[in-house]
């Protein structure tokens, strides 16, 4: 039928009835003039014959509808690039969309075309192939055309000469792709164009419709019925999260296509630093934040609805956002910004390797800028990263630089936040008298400051100094006051954490049932939140109360629970014993949730006795490190 087609013009339906007429015997001379009356005569001659008709290559419903047989012994099969949608709403045709060659399948067909050249040793560079040429038929068609046709080149130079695929169409030489894939994007209509070819500078494989509407500078619903369309002339394939991916054939094809556009890379930059600071602000909301400037005209920002949304948003966009950093086209203000907005995420997804990389991107570009406050914010981030890699000494230095730029700028809520961190490393080293000296400075400036969220975190960071001196009815005094506050303004995340922490002081007085309850309200807002990490880790105190109050059984249930999350997470685990547990966790306890700056809510996962301490060498009882996560 010539949907596609390097001429353009695609079969008329009135003259492909002539042919069909034609070769069911019909004279020439009989034959009428209208589409209707050969629409007739076709379906009347096909009335008592059982006949398989095959439509190739159609463009569209409209083409084929009046070749349809009607006779009940008939059945018409109609291949197109476009997925007709029309031909299933009026004629109750039957969809069979046709997806990627599978690897066997994908092998089968080249060998079919290859010959009988191809040996067993060949099938490393067949499998290369077969990868590079990812399913695609008309793909694989072309190269073992190529490889039938000069039957001297080794199939392993061939393999190496695809490998240029991925930046451009040139390792097909020979075999052009482009005219192909062109039948497809000349029928296209002109916004449809614009979008593939604005693919071509999309960094990632997979890309919203947000993202999309941003590369195009136009309304998202514009945007989305662009890239609907694309998927029905199948030049993008929707996957089941609502984004859009292209072949890497066809995305080499519309980097070919596209202009310098810097504007349009401009916009997608944009996009993804506002949606991931918008994200940042559902998993944190009373982060303190400096005022970010409104999205420009043109750049639309990803709805993402809850906290639930903003992580699934983060965890799927998460290479896009740290190939952004590197892109040439963001400014050192905006790197900055994209960077912070990552921290969050990355801190409660337990890559601290990741927030390390990502805030000296921040530091380096807020040096070059002269950014002072965003210098030592970086700074603080890099400290919070390096205590958790155990880099204790390069995190000293990093937290004095943070504190002295803080102090410089007289920011006493950067100041706090940085005490907050220098408390958790003490706390890490074992330093507790200086742990709870760093935190209560830490919840002086957050009064000075007037910033109340903070004093309830620094309030449970004291409450969790005095639970690890061995003072837990003053620990719970400012625990609870931790949590009343948190309440009132509306942080379950906070409160959560301080009820983790009194938890942890109830079981220490011996009160196990109240600890339970205490670790009970943690866990229902940490699962709404989605917060495994904090899950895991408060199972794991869940499991040290019930092992001290002499349920065994319920605290081994506790533990493997955890350590089956730590282990979805890649979390590290080290094997431990003596006390009823095979392995334990080795974490580090947050400080404040969400914000990495030391937060009293998380220990290091391990099987206790009933007093719930480990020993040290010297045989002396000594209470477990915390740990600081988002």
């Amino acid at each position: 039928m010539c949907g596609s087609h390097p001429t353009g013009v695609p079969v008329e339906p009135a003259q492909a009835l002539h042919g069909f007429l034609d070769a069911l015997g019909v004279a020439p001379d009989r034959i009428p003039d209208s589409l209707p009356a050969r629409a007739a005569k076709y379906r009347s001659r096909l009335g008592l014959r059982r006949v398989l008709v095959v439509l190739d290559n159609a463009r569209d419903a409209d083409q084929v509808r009046d070749l349809i047989p009607g006779a009940a012994g008939c059945a018409v099969v109609v291949t197109s690039r476009n997925r007709l949608p029309a031909l299933v709403a009026t004629a109750g045709a039957r969809p069979f969309p046709l997806d990627l060659l599978p690897a066997e399948s994908a092998r089968a067909l080249f060998l079919a075309r290859a010959g009988g050249r191809v040996t067993a040793r060949d099938d490393p560079a067949l499998a290369q192939i077969v990868a590079r040429c990812a399913g695609l038929p008309l793909a694989l068609a072309l190269v073992a055309a190529r490889a039938a046709t000069r039957p001297n080149l080794a199939l392993r130079v061939l393999a190496d000469d695809l490998a240029g695929v991925h930046n451009g169409l040139d390792g097909l030489t020979g075999t052009d792709l482009r005219p192909v894939f062109s039948w497809s994007y000349l029928a296209l209509d002109e916004p449809e164009r614009r979008m593939f070819r604005l693919l071509g500078l999309f960094p990632g494989t997979a890309v919203g419709v947000a993202a999309a509407a941003s590369l195009a500078g136009a309304p998202a619903a514009s945007a989305g019925r662009s890239l609907a369309k694309l998927a029905e002339a199948n030049m993008v394939t929707e996957l089941a999260d609502g984004r859009f991916t292209t072949h890497d054939l066809l995305r080499a094809y519309a980097c070919e296509l596209v202009a310098k556009e810097e504007a349009a890379s401009r916009r997608l930059v944009d996009h993804y630093v506002h949606s991931a600071e918008t994200a940042d602000k559902l998993l944190w909301p009373h982060r303190h934040r400096r005022t970010a400037p409104a999205p420009p005209d043109g750049v639309s920002v990803a709805d993402l609805g809850d906290q639930e949304g903003a992580t699934a948003w983060l965890v799927a966009e998460q290479p896009v956002l740290l190939a952004l950093l590197d892109s040439p086209v963001i400014d050192d203000p905006t790197t900055a910004r994209l960077a912070r907005a990552l921290t969050t995420h990355l801190h409660r997804s337990m890559q601290p390797g990741l927030v390390h990389t990502v805030a000296t991107a921040a530091l380096r570009a807020t040096e070059r800028s002269g950014d002072d406050w965003g210098r030592a914010d970086a700074q603080r981030e890099i400290g919070l990263a390096l205590i958790r890699l155990d880099r204790h000494a390069e995190a000293t230095g990093a937290l004095d630089a943070a504190l002295a730029l803080f102090e410089g700028l007289d920011e006493y809520v950067g100041m706090a936040h940085t005490q907050l961190t220098l408390g958790w490393l003490a706390d890490q080293q074992l330093r507790l008298t200086q742990s709870l000296e760093h935190d209560r400075r830490a919840l002086a400036l957050f009064g000075a400051a007037g910033d109340r969220n903070g004093e309830a975190r620094a309030l449970n960071a004291v409450g969790w100094d005095e639970a690890r001196l061995g003072n837990h009815a003053q620990a719970l005094r400012q625990c609870r006051r931790a949590v009343r506050l948190h309440l009132r303004l509306g942080d379950r995340s906070g409160a959560a954490r301080a009820h983790d922490s009194i938890g942890y002081a109830l079981h220490h007085l011996g009160r196990y049932s109240d600890a339970l309850d205490s670790f009970d309200r943690a866990l229902a807002v940490y699962r709404a939140a989605g917060d495994l990490f904090c899950v895991a880790e408060t199972l794991t105190h869940v499991g040290d109360t019930l092992h001290a109050g002499g349920s065994p059984g319920e605290a081994s249930a506790a533990w493997r629970a955890a350590l089956g999350i730590l282990d979805t997470l890649g979390h590290a685990t080290r094997p431990r014993s003596g006390n009823g547990c095979s392995t334990s966790a080795r974490t580090e306890r947050p400080r404040s949730a969400g914000d990495g700056f030391r937060r009293p809510c998380r220990r290091r996962p391990r099987c206790r006795t009933g007093a719930g301490r480990r020993r040290s060498r010297s045989g002396r009882r000594r209470p477990a490190a915390r740990s600081s996560t988002r």
